[in-house]
């Protein structure tokens, strides 16, 4: 999938979240890390994309 799509999709769940573009807490690698196992779970599970970045943002956060 492509990651600039994916990226987006991921920054507009931070939004709802109350996070800026600007103020996002990713480092590069977290990035890296975050599209991963999102395209890692889309290939395993029966989720929909909205779904699986829905739930890896939050797991992300509550960590």
């Amino acid at each position: 999938m492509d990651k600039e799509f994916l990226k987006k999709k991921v920054i507009q769940c931070f939004y709802q979240y109350g996070y800026q573009e600007t103020s996002l807490p990713l480092t590069k690698e977290e990035w890296k890390r975050l599209l991963q196992s999102i395209e890692i779970r889309l290939q395993e599970e029966e989720e929909g994309l909205d779904e699986v970045i829905q739930d890896l943002v939050y797991e992300y956060l509550a960590h």
